[in-house]
């Protein structure tokens, strides 16, 4: 076999993998799935539910750091392994639980405690499985990383739709409904191959483009191109181009140690509005199914199972669109062949005004849950914002992370990113769960209506807003930069 056809060969054995992985990685967020069967079957309250979701999300964030450094140095590969170990252990021990559930009316100590450690497992190899996917993909293709991060992504958003599918298909039964047990244990098995094989072929540590000084009448003349010789040895996984391709000088970031970037103003300026939003979209698609069961219902209906995947299949779209979108219109530096830090192609607007679109959709959707939505057949609106949202701010937030502050250690920046903002899920989460409980009857399982939280996201609203006029601010700090 030729080199060339071998690195082809190569080439679709990764993104096989990254397919795959895409495809089995959000097993989390299928929890509205089991969320009733949680209740009935472990006799778990809704408070216990949010503890073990915000658990999750607080492991995925908290050790982004790690994971983040890990792939930096080490390349994607440590990190399917990873994802293949944690995934598969926490999916085949809540799995577990279900094969023997509780007959008491309240969940016990010991029940909670090893769902604690199961969904703690999912967390850290969700965190895993992310940073393989997405920034494999954006280190393979840096000229392309709205491409990048969308299309993987979207494969990403697409498995809640897939697996819900499997689960009602494979896993449902008409009067006894999901069989918890053995969907999870699936998961188990599924996810534990995609993420082995996923270690075989992913590669590791890809090497940066070596940059060059330019003057700096050149770097600060944005409308002027230069022109840039593509040869035979211009690195693969640099910029590519032709001969010649008019490249647009741009701001270099400083690749900042851990101390210079916690030292950044703006940094602090990003998390902030960041986490009010990201927490916001976390805490609304974790608590979809509680939010469902609070509202009335048609007799026979699967609301909840619809607007799952509708969340997902917006998700999907909006991650696809835009990821092309941004790079045509608001492409990001990156090094060219010649190491020069550079627009590859003429950008029309800067990619730090995509998060304010999205979070002005968050805040628009939740005001419309607050004053217009009272039963689960009117949620739609909600769920179609909720997954536009979701969509356009996870996939423009690494390449922001890799234009504002360098491309060297982009895991490792977007992990700290992670973690400093990791507590406002949990914080939204117990706020959320706090109001339902207050509001729920002692003779009722779940609290019902919209006082369960019309007072929560009506705030929460308040405090997207807020984080919008933030990245306001950034978007006219960052205009030459992205």
């Amino acid at each position: 076999m030729s080199p060339g056809a071998s690195s082809r060969f190569r080439l679709v054995l990764v993104c096989i993998a990254l397919a795959a992985n895409g495809l089995s990685g959000a097993g989390l967020y299928t929890l509205p799935l089991i969320a009733p069967a949680m209740v009935e079957s472990l006799k778990l309250t809704q408070s216990q539910i949010s503890m073990l979701t915000s658990g999750a999300i607080m492991i995925m964030h908290t050790s982004a750091i790690v994971v983040g450094h890990l792939l930096d140095r080490f390349g994607p590969w440590p990190c399917s392994l990873g994802a293949s170990v944690f995934l598969a252990a926490g999916y085949a021990m809540v799995a577990g639980e279900f094969s023997h559930p509780s007959n008491t009316s309240e969940a016990s100590y010991l029940v909670f405690e090893r769902l604690f450690v199961a969904f703690g497992s999912i967390g850290l190899g969700s965190t895993f499985a992310y940073f393989s996917l997405v920034f494999g993909a954006i280190k393979m293709f840096p000229q392309y990383t709205g491409v990048a991060t969308g299309t993987t992504l979207a494969l990403l958003g697409i498995s809640p739709v897939v697996l819900s599918a499997i689960a009602t298909q494979f896993f449902t039964d008409r009067t006894a409904g999901l069989d918890v047990n053995h969907f999870w244990t699936f998961l188990a098995v599924f996810t534990g191959i995609v993420h082995v094989y996923g270690a075989f072929v992913l590669p590791g540590a890809i090497g940066e483009v070596k940059p060059i000084s330019l003057p700096d009448e050149e770097i600060r003349d944005h409308d002027e191109p230069i022109s840039v010789e593509v040869n035979e040895s211009s690195p693969l996984l640099a910029v590519t181009g032709h001969s010649g391709a008019q490249l647009v000088p741009a701001d270099e970031p400083d690749n900042h140690s851990v101390v210079g970037l916690l030292k950044d103003p703006y940094y602090w300026l990003f998390i902030t509005a960041v986490a009010m939003v990201s927490g916001t979209g976390d805490m609304v698609k974790l608590n979809l199914g509680l939010i469902m069961l609070s509202l009335p219902s048609s007799p026979g209906s699967n609301n909840i199972s619809a607007q799952v995947q509708l969340t997902a299949a917006v998700n999907t779209v909006a991650r696809l669109c835009s990821g092309s979108l941004a790079d045509y219109f608001s492409p990001v530096a990156c090094y060219s062949p010649a190491g020069v830090w550079s627009f590859p192609r003429k950008s029309y607007f800067s990619r730090a005004l995509w998060p304010v679109g999205a979070s002005l959709v968050l805040c628009a959707s939740l005001l419309w849950l607050v004053v217009g939505i009272r039963t689960q057949e009117a949620i739609w609106p909600f769920s179609i914002g909720i997954g536009l949202f979701y969509g356009c701010e996870t996939t423009i937030i690494p390449s922001m992370v890799g234009a504002a502050w360098g491309v060297r250690h982009q895991a490792r920046n977007y992990g700290i990113l992670a973690y400093t903002i990791s507590f406002a899920f949990p914080l939204l989460s117990y706020f959320y769960a706090a109001v339902a409980d207050s509001r729920t009857l002692p003779d009722e399982d779940i609290c019902h209506g919209a006082k369960c939280w019309k007072l929560t996201f009506g705030l929460i609203a308040g405090g997207v807003f807020a984080s919008t006029l933030l990245s306001l601010v950034l978007w006219r700090r960052w205009r030459g930069k992205m």
